[in-house]
């Protein structure tokens, strides 16, 4: 036990290093914010947009925005359009576009009425909600998640977090092994004194009231990493299922190019609806490319919020994975993964406490990695004084 917990620090010390220390960033990041914006986001971009859809306004008949689509359209020149989303921001429509890129911000937002093009915290609809915090803070967790650097950057997220999840197991296993022995002995103290380091005592100490927070961070940032690299092969690849609930309306993903006509396709999605439904609250239309089909994607209000998709040139009823495994909505417990965020990041104990608890795990973690490094150099170096050059040994 004691080699493995040793080898898994030494093969994943610096991978680990990394996503302690963001991790640490970002808590530090938000448990200083004063005015706790994180909080106000609810459960995510997918549980906002939910909630929003319970209340929100119907659009106006695409028809009725023609001229106003067709001058946000005409802004955008010869670009060449992936997604769009028609949906109502409070009491205005709001009209966005976005490239094959899936990034929302590439093509820019719109009023849907006069084609005017729109400002981030108006498009977004947040009442007062800080954009450059939003985009510092989701800088903060790409990098965190590794998603700065695509699916390897996940897949290194999910090794340190099971290279984590097990020195932490390993390390419980192997103190109360040393506590057993000391028990057997008449010592009966959870903590004891020994010739060592500082390095290696304080090592110990910080271990033992920390283990709880670092096996709640490992184990749940593990599952997160494992789903968000789920959910990647699925987006990309068209492999699997989501691991968790969409999100609806769903922020479009889009696997081609839509033909130009957007005013057009949007109407004839429309009218799909109100076919099938006549009496339908429309909240959002939606145009995407997937399995080579344009596809419209209708959102209606109401109590439970649902999505129906149909074909964006001819009104035919299609399936979609954004009709189906639909997120209710209700903030931070709007699903398991959400409810999984809030573990991970320790404010399902409350906003202030939860994440000053979250900074000082983080800490207690940052050290550990750092003493672990101290330690493993130290020993080193007193096997190489004895002619053992190894990295490794039992």
């Amino acid at each position: 036990m004691r080699n493995w917990h040793r080898g898994i620090m030494t093969v994943f010390g610096v991978v680990l290093t990394y996503w302690v220390s963001s991790g640490l960033i970002m808590a530090v990041y938000d448990a200083t914010d004063s005015t706790q914006v994180w909080a106000r986001q609810g459960g995510g971009p997918g549980a906002r947009l939910n909630d929003a859809a319970l209340d929100a306004a119907a659009i106006p008949p695409p028809n009725a925005l023609a001229a106003g689509i067709t001058a946000a359209q005409a802004t955008l020149g010869n670009l060449a359009v992936a997604s769009v989303d028609l949906r109502m921001i409070g009491s205005t429509a709001r009209l966005e576009f976005a490239d094959s890129s899936g990034n929302r911000d590439s093509m820019g937002r719109f009023y849907a009425e006069t084609g005017a093009p729109m400002t981030q915290q108006d498009a977004d609809g947040e009442g007062g909600r800080d954009p450059d915090y939003v985009v510092r803070r989701n800088t903060l967790k790409d990098w965190h998640r590794g998603n700065i650097a695509g699916m390897t950057g996940q897949v290194f997220g999910l090794l340190a977090g099971l290279s984590l999840a097990a020195l932490g197991v390993s390390g419980v296993i192997l103190y109360f092994k040393l506590w057993s022995a000391r028990r057997a002995t008449g010592r009966r103290g959870f903590f004891w004194q020994a010739r060592e380091s500082i390095w290696r005592r304080l090592h110990r100490s910080i271990a033992i009231v920390s283990a709880a927070l670092v096996l709640n961070i490992a184990i749940s940032g593990a599952i997160l990493a494992f789903a968000e690299i789920q959910l990647n092969v699925f987006l990309q690849y068209h492999f699997g299922v989501a691991p968790y609930p969409r999100p609806t309306p769903l922020p479009p993903v889009s696997g081609g190019l839509l033909p130009h006509d957007v005013n057009a396709m949007l109407q004839t999605a429309y009218r799909a609806m109100l076919m099938r439904i006549p009496d339908a609250r429309v909240v959002a239309v939606q145009l995407v490319v997937r399995d080579d089909i344009a596809k419209g994607l209708v959102t209606l209000g109401g109590g439970i919020p649902k999505t129906l998709a149909f074909d964006a040139l001819s009104g035919v009823p299609l399936s979609d994975w954004a009709t189906t495994g639909v997120q209710v909505g209700h903030g931070y417990f709007a699903d398991w993964h959400q409810l999984l965020k809030r573990i991970h990041r320790g404010d399902i104990i409350g906003r202030f406490a939860g994440r000053f608890i979250d900074m000082a795990a983080g800490f207690a973690l940052l050290y550990l990695v750092i003493s672990s490094f101290v330690m493993y150099v130290d020993l080193l170096q007193r096997r190489r004084k004895t002619g053992r050059k190894g990295f490794f040994w039992r």
